[in-house]
This record gives structure tokens, sequence and C-alpha cells, in this order.
């Protein structure tokens, strides 16, 4: 958010950032797909490799794995989203709740 902040003062400035702001913001768009997919395979491995079966994460918000849960043929109820992904030719079932956000908020992922 600030880099887009600081290309917007910057098109002001010099005329042409106009078009990398443009760029940029296609870039999150198109991408964002496999950018969820990237991070949250990250973080399932890491919870794999930990030999843990549950993990809170306060810098995922539950919304986009609602969302990406909802785009991969997940299931999504109140605040609870379940969805398959693939991590090194095994489909993982992944469960994850919202966490209150007086207790710290963040997403809890289940393996």
């Amino acid at each position: 958010m600030i880099f887009i902040i600081v290309l917007i003062i910057l098109s002001f400035i010099f005329p042409p950032f106009w078009g990398v702001l443009l760029a940029y913001i296609s870039y999150l768009i198109i991408f964002k797909n496999t950018r969820q997919k990237r991070i949250f395979t990250k973080k399932i491995q890491l919870m794999l490799i930990n030999g843990r079966d549950c993990a809170t994460f306060s810098d995922i918000y539950y919304e986009s794995v609602e969302s990406y849960a909802r785009r991969n043929g997940g299931e999504v109820v109140d605040d609870n989203a379940v969805f398959y992904i693939d991590i090194l030719g095994e489909e993982i079932r992944v469960s994850c709740y919202k966490n209150d956000p007086i207790l710290g908020g963040g997403t809890t992922f289940y393996i």
C-alpha cells in the first residue's frame, strides 16, 4: 500500500510513473490467486516440517483465505473455510478459522 502511495506522489512529479502505477496494480490483480497459493503453501509446508497440525498466523487475514477457498472449490461456513492444497504431489486438507480480533486476530490453520 505504501508503494502505491509513493507511486501516486511520484506520478504527479514525473508523469510516466502513471504507467508504472497502472502496471503494478494490474500485476496485483492478475496474479492475486498465485500469490495467495504461494503464501499458503509456504505456511503449510512449515507446519508439516515442524510437525504441527495447528498454527495461528496473524499476518494472514481470514477474508483472503475465504476468497481463496471459494475460488478453488473449497467450502465456507460461518468463520470456517475448508480447502485442499497440493503440496509435493499430495493433497492436504486445510481447515481455517477466523480468530477473535480481541485475542490478536489472524487466522488459525488446521491440517
